[in-house]
């Protein structure tokens, strides 16, 4: 303690420490410069060495591409499809069907019986053409096409289907007919003359 507290120990301590803060000052003074300054240096990507690329030329043939017609030839026409006309005579003797199915109209009939028809399957009223199927179960499909009925094909067999039933359409006939019954109409009296002789 006697030595420390000598003034030449005291001076020279007192100024390394001094000394020990001046240069702690200037190296934090010398880093203040470097905060603005970027020193983020990006590291390029490590470099991949790749096979050489083929760089022959490819060869395509237009021609084979033209005649694959992906989106359809240009100048063809779609055929329309030809329904043969059904056979004369295929209603004689054909039974009224029993199928659960109610024509509703007729379109276009012709001669020929290559018509439309509109028929209705339970809620569902649909056009269907001679040779279409109908939704029924089995193979049932329109045969024929007259004026007041249908010819139907059920699994080779004939059976008709009327546009309106017969007996139902003579009963509202009957209801919507029956004749007015006139009353006996009277003859006013004739009104009572005055005599031209009385006074």
């Amino acid at each position: 303690m006697r030595w420390l507290s000598q003034d030449l120990v005291l001076a020279r301590l007192r100024l390394a420490i001094i000394a020990s803060a001046l240069v702690w000052v200037g190296l934090n003074l010398a880093k203040v410069p470097w905060l603005f300054v970027d020193t983020n240096i990006e590291v390029p990507a490590p470099t991949v060495v790749v096979d050489a690329v083929d760089t022959s030329p490819v060869t395509v043939d237009i021609d084979a591409m033209k005649a694959w017609h992906l989106f359809g030839e240009a100048n063809a026409s779609a055929a329309p499809a030809v329904v043969a006309a059904p056979a004369v005579g295929i209603e004689d003797g054909a039974k009224e069907t029993r199928l659960d199915l109610v024509l509703v109209g007729v379109l276009a009939a012709r001669s020929d019986g290559l018509g439309q028809a509109i028929i209705q399957y339970r809620q569902d009223q649909s056009i269907y053409r001679v040779g279409d199927a109908l939704p029924v179960s089995g193979r049932v499909s329109l045969a024929k096409v007259l004026p007041d009925r249908v010819v139907l094909d059920n699994n080779g067999t004939y059976e008709l289907l009327k546009l309106y039933d017969e007996s139902a359409l003579a009963k509202r006939l009957m209801s919507t007919a029956k004749p007015a019954v006139r009353q006996p109409t009277q003859a006013p009296n004739p009104a009572p003359t005055s005599d031209a002789n009385e006074p």
